[in-house]
């Protein structure tokens, strides 16, 4: 989503490859995947950031270990 994100600022003339996120993984661990929203283009959400939020209840099941770290 980064990649993406910059692509779409002003004066931003070579941005990175971004590609569906079923291109690498069978399930996204952030909602939205990236998709095209037709061949060769990507639509981007006009929320602040990356537009990414992880989907807790796929980080949870996909999770080996976790460590707390606290001050």
């Amino acid at each position: 989503m980064q990649c993406a994100a910059l692509a779409t600022l002003p004066n931003f003339l070579y941005p990175s490859d971004v590609f569906p996120s079923s291109r690498f993984y069978a399930e996204d661990l952030s909602t939205p995947a990236i998709a095209h929203s037709s061949p060769w283009h990507v639509t981007l959400t006009e929320s602040p950031g990356t537009g990414a939020t992880p989907d807790i209840h796929r980080l949870k099941k996909r999770t080996l270990e976790k460590a707390a770290f606290g001050i």
